[in-house]
């Protein structure tokens, strides 16, 4: 007998809320490396869920179950009052099933007992509709018999026997003699039954069965139980993600799977290898509960790994296909910082090549394409202490200044391709003019921090040799400026 208990508990928070969502068809979630490679082929980011997250519906415990319980307590207090009256068997034997059936998880002894005595009152009950002589074959009892065998039995004290094999029920407990002689004659024939058993499939690590009750140790792959009625339910991280009630018979194997079974999730990914997405009905229904956040379905893909590490992804659900990366992408930067200058127009010594310190900033943009990037910008750069001199060759004065512009522009490579989720880091050579008079070339490293929304912290490092021009101080002599800025890009 094979009862599956499924869907899916979907505890994905420690894995983010990206745009789309990857079940992998493994035991684990692979490293955060194999993860990052499969949203790069997705072209989005994505929630990853795994073995572990394809396991019951949620089904936490909540006012509905704790009122259950009270109006449990109350029929059976209710029982005990009309035992008294005459013809009320019926009545109360009605009334105290409509209370057990609504009981769909028991979650500690105290759970146990109480629907355990209940049972027991239900049994006394059912004995009082018939006379014992007809008990066996009779069809207003049909629905409290059981059997051992060919032997009828009152089914209520079975399952009252399962739950509590070792329970201890006075003849105060039950109405009268003649049923307290019943339970203890059934006690006798389920005590020579052959115990029932309760095998457990694997399960992911994080996840606790509990049977009747009794947490289930880890690694335990079967449990051994009288006859009747048993109810199981999966804890994880303390939640109730799953209830389950079944009918464990004399002798019989119950095969019980908390989750997806191992089997199907390794036939699935094998069927995903092959490029299929043709995957067992159990499988199909806990993925397309995994794909679901906030009522609404997400663009859902299946991933494993093949037999050298290698990712197959395919979309599976929610509209899901592979967004392709633009090829061309756009920032926009800016940022600020020191500089170091060394130049042949500082007015206090015109002519001769001397240095100075100095703030700058830099407002630019790059259009990167795959992996080339095209780029250009303006650096102004001010010293506070020191000026330069727009000045004729003859050294007649003209002008002087302590903000000086760079306009630039010119070409890189980025190492790797920009992604908003990934370090930046470019490296370019440009050409350009700085201010009063010389014309070169420079070099630029450009290091980025992705801090989210398409924005990187990043630390610019650049640097320019270029030659005074023809009627500027030094005219041929070099001019030199060194600089690391820090700001923002931003994808556009």
């Amino acid at each position: 007998m094979l009862i599956s208990l499924l869907t899916v508990s979907l505890a994905l928070g420690a894995e983010g809320t990206g745009k789309a969502t990857v079940v992998w068809l493994q035991p684990d979630l692979p490293t955060p490396e194999l993860r990052a490679k499969a949203e790069k082929l997705l072209g989005v980011s994505a929630t990853h869920a795994a073995w572990s997250d394809l396991a019951f519906v949620p089904t936490p415990f909540n006012k509905d179950d704790e009122a259950r319980l009270v109006a449990l307590e109350r029929a059976r207090a209710d029982a005990r009052a009309k035992f008294d009256v005459f013809d009320t068997e019926r009545e109360i034997a009605a009334a105290l099933g409509a209370s057990i059936s609504a009981v769909t998880v028991l979650r500690s002894d105290e759970d146990r007992a109480a629907l355990a005595d209940a049972l027991i009152l239900q049994g006394a009950a059912a004995t009082r509709i018939v006379p014992e002589e007809r008990f066996a074959t009779a069809e207003d009892v049909a629905a409290y018999r059981g059997f051992f065998g060919s032997s009828a039995v009152v089914k209520p004290y079975v399952d009252a026997l399962a739950l509590q094999p070792d329970g201890t029920w006075a003849s105060d407990d039950l109405p009268d003699a003649e049923a307290f002689a019943r339970l203890g004659a059934t006690r006798d024939q389920a005590a020579a039954q052959t115990a029932a058993r309760v095998e457990l499939a694997p399960m992911p690590a994080g996840l606790t069965a509990v049977l009747d009750g009794r947490p289930v140790e880890p690694g335990v792959t079967y449990v051994d139980v009288e006859p009747g009625r048993h109810y199981l339910h999966v804890l994880a991280d303390g939640r109730i993600v799953g209830r389950q009630s079944f009918e464990a018979a004399a002798g019989a194997t119950v095969t019980i799977e908390p989750t997806v079974s191992k089997g199907e999730l390794e036939a699935s990914a094998a069927r995903v290898l092959e490029g299929s997405r043709e995957v067992p009905q159990d499988v199909a229904q806990a993925v397309d509960v995994a794909g679901m956040r906030n009522g609404a379905p997400t663009p859902t893909f299946l991933a494993t790994l093949d037999d050298k590490g290698r990712i197959e992804v395919l979309p599976y659900g929610g509209g899901a296909s592979f967004q392709k990366r633009p090829a061309v992408t756009v920032l926009l930067n800016g940022s600020v910082g020191g500089a170091f200058l060394s130049s042949p127009a500082f007015v206090d010594s015109l002519g001769t090549p001397s240095s100075g310190f100095g703030v700058s900033g830099d407002l630019g943009f790059e259009v990167g394409i795959y992996n080339l990037a095209i780029y250009g910008g303006t650096t102004l750069t001010l010293t506070p202490t020191e000026r330069m001199s727009y000045a004729n060759a003859d050294s007649t004065e003209n002008i002087k200044t302590n903000a000086y512009i760079h306009p630039y522009g010119g070409f890189g490579v980025y190492l790797p391709r920009p992604d908003v989720k990934k370090v930046l880091l470019m490296l370019g050579a440009n050409y350009g003019w700085f201010s009063p008079g010389a014309m070169g070339v420079g070099g630029r490293v450009a290091f980025g921090i992705p801090t989210g929304d398409g924005t990187w912290f990043r630390i610019d490092l650049d640097g320019f040799r270029g030659t005074q021009m023809i009627g500027f101080p030094g005219e041929g002599d070099p001019a030199l400026y060194a600089g690391v800025r820090f700001g923002f890009g931003r994808k556009l």
